[in-house]
């Protein structure tokens, strides 16, 4: 006989996990933004937005028939200017339950797996290659607000 009591039980479990899950990821790039604040005198914030897929092509004049494809990013503002542009670091995904969540840019994805692993993927833009991307983009950022 199928026992639906467990069944229920562990459906509550993996939604009592997945939440703490997010709850943990919000507090990494809540520390993340405390520390990058510190370092850049408040012009810097990370935050995950939803952007819409830049429409190429034939694509762009049948564009108000057809409804944007929107993705998720992390993107770079500057909280000290009012109505700041984002600019996009990396594209980011978040699985149902949590984890993994994924941070993808140029042709590189990390996936995440726990919290430690969420840290070393957004630190990761201080890997080499990732950081000549992604400093320039801050640094053209922060030039057109200094």
């Amino acid at each position: 006989m199928t026992d639906f009591k467990a069944a229920f039980q562990d459906g509550l479990k993996a939604a009592q996990d997945a939440e703490l899950a997010r709850k943990e990821i919000n507090q990494v790039f809540k520390d993340l933004n405390k520390q990058l604040s510190e370092v850049s005198k408040g012009k810097l914030r990370i935050e995950r937005t939803r952007l819409e897929e830049p429409k190429v092509g034939f694509l762009r004049w049948i564009g108000p028939f057809e409804p944007p494809k929107m993705y998720w990013a992390i993107v770079v503002i500057n909280p000290k200017v009012k109505d700041s542009p984002p600019k996009e670091l990396a594209k980011w995904s978040l699985d149902r339950a949590g984890y993994p969540c994924k941070i993808g840019w140029g042709d590189r994805e990390e996936y995440c797996e726990d919290k430690q692993a969420s840290i070393k993927g957004l630190v990761g833009f201080g890997n080499k290659d990732v950081f000549i991307h992604t400093s320039s983009k801050v640094s053209l950022f922060l030039a057109t607000f200094s």
